[in-house]
């Protein structure tokens, strides 16, 4: 006869006691798939976050435009952090990253970030493009750094192969072709620095420098005073973004920001004619020392041009040298031989003489 065995929990009776532990661990099973269909779940609630309808997405920082964006610090650190993340194959420039390694680059940026649907393409360009120089300049810094020192994002193998495509003479040779490119400029005397503090060339900033002298004296012409600082905004096209053109990030010191107007000058604020003559100084000094290196290169090739005639001049000489020495050589040998015939007669054995005999029979 089985033994019956009662089941604390719910009064089930059961006839065995491996059927009781049994039903037990199915149970158990039951209550843990369903944790773990719950946990997944919230695994899944946390990892996809909700989204407003504009495309913002809640908990992560919202760029834009025309306030935080890719010009920032602070975001574009995060940039190279996105990269850092999957450097996982030497590439030696943005150029030779395939297209699903950016993609992965990208997503790990916007696991912080966020923006409006109507600004996706623009992120995605700036987010290439700010990956692009970081890239670039980190790069730069690595291949210069003694091998004792380690690189967080580059493994030994990774650093390795990277360095030994560095050295390749392919490489050098592009290299050293695009620094050239850079300072072709220079030996035309048309210099124009590659950086500067800002994204604007030397030239177009002496170009806005002209046209604010020649607004500022055409008031002046007229009769009119006007604030130095609005005229300067007036000839580079108000505020964009919040900032002037060229000032960059210390735009806010001479202008304040309204989103509403793009002509709206500081009253407060000191005048920029300090900076822009600051500016105007320091074109004159690169000028200055660009012309001097022009001069210092000139002067070497002519010393190497000087150099190289005396030395064709030195050559002529000497072949001249040569050359008589050689023509006194053979007039001496034609004398000697002329000389020689003279002297020399071949020698003649004596011709015996013809006697006759007498007859004798007369």
């Amino acid at each position: 006869m089985m033994q019956k065995y009662p089941d604390d929990d719910d009064g089930v009776m059961y006839e065995d006691l491996d059927e009781m532990e049994e039903d037990a661990s199915d149970g158990e099973e039951e209550e843990q798939h369903e944790e773990d269909e719950w946990d997944d779940t919230e695994s899944w609630r946390n990892d996809v976050a909700p989204q407003n309808l504009n495309g913002v997405e809640q908990g992560k920082i919202e760029l834009s435009p025309d306030g935080l964006w890719f010009d920032d610090h602070t975001v574009s650190g995060n940039v190279t952090k996105s990269w850092k993340a999957h450097y996982n194959h030497p590439y030696m420039n943005f150029t030779e990253v395939p297209l699903m390694v950016r993609d992965r680059w990208f997503t790990e940026f916007k696991r912080t970030y966020t923006w409006r649907l109507e600004f996706d393409a623009k992120a995605r360009r700036e987010f290439d493009k700010k990956a692009g120089d970081r890239l670039r300049g980190t790069l730069n810094q690595v291949f210069k750094m003694a091998l004792h020192k380690q690189v967080s994002f580059m493994t030994d193998t990774v650093r390795a192969e990277f360095i030994n495509k560095r050295k390749h003479p392919d490489f050098v040779k592009r290299s050293n072709q695009a620094r050239d490119n850079r300072l072709s400029g220079q030996t035309l005397e048309k210099f124009d620095p590659g950086h500067r503090q800002g994204s604007i060339s030397t030239p177009q900033v002496v170009k806005k420098m002209g046209e604010y002298m020649e607004k500022l004296e055409e008031y002046k012409n007229k009769g009119i005073e006007i604030n130095p600082d609005k005229v300067y905004l007036e000839v580079v096209g108000g505020q964009k973004k919040g900032k002037v053109y060229s000032l960059g990030s210390a735009s806010h010191m001479y202008y304040k920001s309204d989103p509403t107007s793009q002509s709206t000058a500081s009253s407060s604020t000191p005048s920029m004619i300090s900076q822009l003559s600051s500016q105007v100084e320091e074109l004159k000094k690169m000028a200055e020392e660009n012309h001097n290196k022009v001069e210092e290169s000139q002067k070497i090739a002519a010393e190497s041009l000087k150099c190289a005639e005396e030395f064709v001049e030195n050559h002529e000489i000497e072949k001249a040298t040569w050359k008589k020495e050689k023509l006194a050589m053979q007039k001496t040998l034609q004398e000697m031989a002329s000389l020689v015939k003279q002297v020399y007669r071949p020698y003649k054995p004596p011709t015996p003489a013809v006697t006759r005999s007498r007859d004798t029979t007369k």
